[in-house]
């Protein structure tokens, strides 16, 4: 199969790279940064396996596994008690500054890419909306960075790509079906069942399975009837089953991973969703390591046709002002330094949930057609990529003054 070199490499490289990752947890480069541009580098020769690009069933199945272990952790691993509060740093930067921002990006694609179809540049502004924290590890890691900045950051990139993930699934439903022959309008009665299917059944499913489970596991726990593996890999099992139901009955799995993982964030005590989480994310860094080398491996050289200014200018602005003006907005009034809200707002990386939403609309839609969309997508993961991993144990050093 041709997959496997491409495992084989990761394998290596995933064990290459833990060998000194003490020594580099505080140097500029971060396992995202190493992994991506080894994965450049080796794009540059001719590999036979390289040939099929990264549209292989065994690819597909691990960039598919990886959100879904990724939506059901981060929703699970997060108490949402916080988030009650309006005043809370995290409430602001999810349900104010999130749609600003997605606003803002709409608006400024829509000046810099004119001909481009309203719901294209809407889904551009969409997918890069999330933020992923592991891009600045340091940032959430480091313990003299005030706790309250840490889990700030920690929270918000935890969220919001579940928070986006429905209205991207929904311009993928528009643009498929725009791009249908056989379709010539999007018909009111089609776009009610999509969203009955989608939502609701998966909604549904995920609400059961993860209440009930983390019911089952609560009891399972005080019975002292369940080993400490079972223990831990449950949560993988719940996400699983989620996804794998939801398909079942056509709504969409990768929403019921993430409402199973809001549920199952009834596990009474902490100590074991903490063994869980640990595990979750254990299975999830390393996925996601597989991630941004298919994606400086697979997907990087296919912006290299077309880049021009307006791609370029949109990357630069998403990575400052429409991601930072935002968010310092939000912040005011939070009691925070001017330091605090810069750091909060240059770092919203952007990473894992944009890689897999672009390789899904890939997969679905196809590159032909989309092309500027796609290669603004990638050129701006890249430079958060490199900007942020190299930005983040310098800018963290600074609380230590």
């Amino acid at each position: 199969m041709t997959e496997f070199p491409v495992i084989i490499i990761v394998a290596v490289l995933l064990f290459i790279y833990g060998i000194f990752s003490k020594k580099l947890v505080s140097s500029p480069i971060s396992p995202p940064l190493f992994f991506c541009f080894v994965g450049i580098i080796l794009s540059t020769f001719s590999f036979e396996f390289a040939k099929d690009g990264f549209n292989t069933k065994l690819i597909r199945i691990f960039l598919e596994l990886t959100l879904v272990i990724t939506l059901f952790t981060d929703a699970s691993s997060i108490n949402l008690k916080g988030l009650k509060s309006f005043k809370s740093i995290p409430f602001r930067l999810l349900f104010i500054g999130l749609p600003i921002t997605i606003i803002f990006g709409f608006g400024l694609a829509k000046l810099i890419f004119p001909e481009v179809d309203i719901v294209v540049v809407l889904l551009l502004a969409l997918i890069l909306a999330p933020t992923d924290a592991v891009l600045g590890q340091a940032v959430v890691t480091f313990k003299w960075i005030p706790e309250k900045i840490r889990q700030s950051i920690n929270v918000e990139s935890g969220l919001n790509d579940g928070f986006v993930l429905p209205f991207v699934l929904l311009c993928f439903f528009i643009i498929n079906k725009e791009t249908d022959v056989n379709a010539t309008s999007i018909e009111t009665k089609d776009f009610l069942i999509f969203l009955m299917k989608q939502f609701v059944f998966a909604t549904g499913i995920g609400l059961l399975i993860g209440h009930f489970g983390s019911k089952i596991i609560n009891k399972s726990i005080v019975n002292k009837s369940i080993e400490h593996i079972f223990l831990t890999i449950s949560g993988m099992l719940l996400a699983l089953a989620a996804y794998f139901f939801a398909e079942e009955v056509h709504g969409n799995g990768f929403i019921a991973a993430y409402v199973a993982g809001l549920a199952f964030r009834n596990i009474k005590s902490d100590s074991d969703v903490k063994i869980i989480s640990e595990f979750n994310e254990t299975i999830t860094n390393g996925l996601n390591m597989f991630i941004f080398f298919v994606f400086g491996f697979f997907i990087v050289h296919k912006i290299y046709d077309f880049l021009d200014w307006n791609v370029i200018i949109y990357a630069l602005l998403s990575l400052t002002i429409i991601r930072m003006l935002p968010v310092i907005f939000v912040l005011t009034g939070t009691g925070l330094t001017w330091f605090d809200k810069l750091f909060i707002s240059w770092f919203g990386p952007r990473g894992i949930a944009s890689i897999l939403y672009l390789a899904m609309f890939v997969l679905q839609v196809n590159f032909k057609g989309y092309e500027k969309m796609i290669s603004t997508i990638i050129l701006t993961v890249l430079l958060s990529i490199f900007f942020h991993g190299i930005s983040a144990v310098y800018l963290s050093n600074k609380y230590k003054v």
